[in-house]
This record gives structure tokens, sequence and C-alpha cells, in this order.
């Protein structure tokens, strides 16, 4: 994450994004806590997906 936001333009938006939504049974990263992650490194928001249920 440094990385990027060390070499892209200032104006750049970051969305977190966590896939696989629909193995949330197996989750290795609650919810909460990559919500948290989004905040802290200022994103512009957080989403969860699955390709599997759309």
């Amino acid at each position: 994450m440094r990385e990027i936001q060390e070499n892209s333009h200032k104006e750049t938006l970051i969305w977190v994004v966590g896939a696989k939504l629909d193995l949330e049974d197996i989750r290795k990263v609650p919810k909460k806590k990559a919500e948290e992650y989004s905040k802290s490194i200022d994103a512009v928001g957080f989403s969860e997906v699955s390709s599997k249920t759309g």
C-alpha cells in the first residue's frame, strides 16, 4: 500500500475490495478488521464481492 501511495498521483482514489463473500464461513479476515484497514489507509470505501453469487 505504501508503494501505491508514494508512486501514484495525490488525487488517486483507493477502494478496498474483499473477495469470496460467498465463503464467509471460512473467512480469514473479519469484515470489521477489513473496514478498519480501509479507514486506516484513507480509502474511499470498502466493499465485499462474490463472483459466484453476483
